[in-house]
């Protein structure tokens, strides 16, 4: 186990020095509950997605319902024991995967009690390269805990069955519980470990477990019902029911997958069963061939199938039959091949998308735990070779020493496997150092993911490069030309680069397949239309926003601008301005754009006191939001907007001062509150 162990580590040790890249950043650093231990009921009261410090509106759709407390509560104590040190965190994802390895050898060792088998499946496991997603990426720690706490929870379960008569409460039994409770709460996936305990119990059955020959199948498995399945039960029910609570559903509906994440949203049945055939072929052949490797298979790296006879539907189908065949020829042969297809089976049942829609067609990290089946039969397939008595070899080199020809074919074979994968997988570890590595490696490899492209417009904009990143995003719209997502941020880089008419034609095709609860495009095109003088437009849409998100700071904010600017014509309405700015300025986190807002129109209106107050207020926001933005690492980019409102609040300050020494003195109008950055 610690020979195990210790490949799993050497393998990914090269991850170490990788940076923060792709959703570690909004979970590790811009997530407050992944920063603070103090935030420990906010993790399990709310969804994975759901980002206090997500700002006004982000460019997704509504937050996927997600719900995994334990990931959050991990990133929090790395967090508090380390501070935000990205090596600490892919640290302790290496010493999960190779807990998860070690698990393996254990597993095998219980199932089959052959050591070569067990020391072949879990060094095969430890270095895949398929696992580089769920080790080298710091979010694909969920993956790991799932796969940790189920391998455990089986363990567990058979130790529980081969040193107890089958009655009441164990340790074993009290920790298979506790394992399954974890896992759950790492994520949904563990859900298949029910599956699993009943596999086991069938497995110990079929092989002359001795309490289990005393009894029929049937009363057999009635009695692990009440021994043993009615406290998963339980768990489960206990689970969702808390998931129920916190979310609101217990799946992912269709409107809250974008379909060009899964295409299987808008698939007729049949259309389903043939693309989940396709998946199905390209996970078995990453499972033995893991090349190339890629962090995305979205739209159109991924094509929906309508026929069954396409070649690669036609190897999924293969792949099926295969399947089945495995299991009916090992049940009456060798009951060990069995055992790893149906591990398989069930642990890929989830991520299969045919039981359940999931938010993603397919991607690698999906089938971390999936793969303990492939890589069982690897090990069989050594131990098969090992149990062969052919001749030997003689080695002239070594004074006519002769070696067995099935060791010397083992230890080959086994070795250029682990050599070859290990190769592969420490190459991979590599793409993960950084986002610019990541996502133009992702273009290279899946040239038609629109995903891919976007991603790597978001980098290129980020380092400066606006047309090379608009670009991207221009391929990224050839490819998915209905993703209302990748429509608004186009739009959203034309208006950064001020080509104004050209961001509100994007925004105006964007609005055709706007999800009902989205808001980026209307309040985005609003600010455009003010911007151009077109303010009937702009009211209707800021309202609009309004009337589908009644806090949304940044519509109250520059309605309250409209209506108290004196070239607004018919519009001006201080009244109005006042009730938009205070709606804005007592909401429970504003932004400081919204008080110095509140602190102009009151300014304007003559409360003056009001304004004061509002004027202090707002330099204290003002602080606190610098303090936040040097915390995430974006002071510098924010700099700008943060002094403009401190000049446009001290100014305003001694403009009462004035007025209070000289009250026949009317303060002089301030037009520049700048809108409310994403922060």
């Amino acid at each position: 186990m610690l020979l195990v162990a210790g490949l799993a580590i050497a393998v990914y040790a090269n991850s170490l020095p990788n940076e923060f890249v792709y959703d570690d950043l909004p979970i590790c650093l811009e997530d407050g509950r992944c920063r603070d231990l103090g935030q420990i009921k906010a993790m399990f009261t709310q969804g994975y997605w759901r980002n206090p410090d997500a700002g006004f509106d982000a460019l997704q759709a509504q937050p996927r319902p997600v719900y995994r407390p334990i990931t959050l509560l991990s990133f929090a104590i790395n967090h508090a024991l380390t501070g935000p040190n990205p090596a600490a965190y892919r640290l302790v994802n290496l010493l999960l995967h190779a807990g998860a390895s070690a698990a393996v050898y254990a597993l095998c060792m219980l199932l089959f009690g052959r050591t070569l088998v067990g020391l072949a499946a879990a060094l095969v496991f430890a270095v895949h390269p398929v696992h580089t997603e769920a080790v080298a990426s710091i979010v694909g720690r969920s993956e790991l805990l799932v796969a940790v706490t189920t391998l455990g929870a089986v363990v567990l379960h058979v130790q529980d069955a081969l040193k107890n008569r089958p009655g009441g409460l164990t340790w074993r039994y009290a920790g298979t519980l506790a394992l399954f409770l974890i896992g759950l709460g790492s994520k949904e996936s563990a859900i298949t470990l029910a599956g699993l305990l009943v596999a086991a119990d069938v497995w110990l059955k079929a092989q002359g477990w001795a309490w289990a020959q005393q009894r029929s199948w049937g009363r057999y498995l009635l009695d692990r019902l009440w021994r043993r399945y009615l406290g998963v039960l339980v768990v489960v029910a206990v689970f969702f029911g808390v998931r129920w609570l916190v979310l609101g559903q217990l799946f992912s509906s269709a409107d809250v997958i974008r379909v060009t994440e899964n295409i299987l949203v808008d698939a007729t049945p049949y259309e389903r069963l043939c693309t989940c055939l396709l998946v199905l072929a390209k996970y078995v052949y990453l499972l033995f061939i893991p090349h190339p490797l890629s962090y995305d298979y979205s739209t159109r790296a991924v094509e929906l199938q309508a026929t069954l006879f396409s070649g690669p539907v036609l190897a999924g189908l293969v792949c099926v039959g295969l399947i089945l065949a495995a299991v009916i020829v090992s049940v009456r042969r060798r009951r060990e091949v069995a055992t790893a297809v149906i591990f398989f089976v069930i642990t890929y049942s989830v991520a299969s998308n045919m039981l359940i829609r999931i938010s993603t067609l397919m991607a690698e990290r999906l089938i971390y735990l999936p793969s303990v089946g492939a890589c069982i039969l690897w090990g069989l397939a050594g131990g098969a070779i090992a149990t062969r008595r052919p001749g030997k070899i003689r080695l002239p080199v070594l004074r006519n020493a002769q070696l067995p020809v099935h060791a010397v074919v083992l230890v080959m074979g086994l070795g250029s496997l682990l050599g070859f994968y290990g190769a592969l997988t420490v190459l991979r570890n590599r793409v993960w150092r950084n986002a610019q590595v990541l996502f133009e490696t992702g273009v290279a490899i899946h040239p038609l993911s629109h995903k891919c492209w976007s991603n790597l417009a978001d980098y290129r904009v980020g380092q400066g490069n606006e047309p090379n990143g608009i670009a991207c995003l221009e391929r990224a719209v050839e490819l998915a030309p209905n993703a209302h997502d990748l429509l608004s941020k186009l739009g959203w880089y034309y208006a950064k680069s001020g080509r104004v008419d050209r961001a509100i034609e994007i925004l105006t095709r964007s609005e055709r397949t706007r999800p009902p609860t989205q808001t980026f495009t209307l309040w985005l095109k609003a600010e455009l239309c003010s911007k151009t003088g077109n303010l009937d437009e702009a009211v209707r849409l800021y309202e609009q926003t309004l009337a589908i998100k009644h806090d949304h700071q940044i519509a109250l904010v520059n309605l309250a601008g409209i209506h108290s600017d004196p070239n607004s014509g018919r519009h001006r309405d201080l009244d109005r301005a006042y009730d938009y700015a205070t709606r804005a300025a007592c909401l429970p986190a504003p932004q400081p754009q919204a008080v110095a807002m509140l602190a102009h129109v009151c300014v304007k209106s003559g409360r003056r006191s009001e304004a004061a107050r509002a004027i202090a207020r707002g330099l204290r926001v003002l602080d606190a939001y610098r303090t936040k933005a040097r915390q995430l690492g974006k002071l510098d980019a924010l700099a700008p907007t943060y002094d403009q409102l401190e000049a446009s609040l001290r100014e305003m300050q001694q403009e009462i001062g004035s007025a209070a020494k000289d009250p026949a003195r009317t303060p002089r109008t301030r037009p520049g509150i700048p809108t409310a950055p994403r922060l």
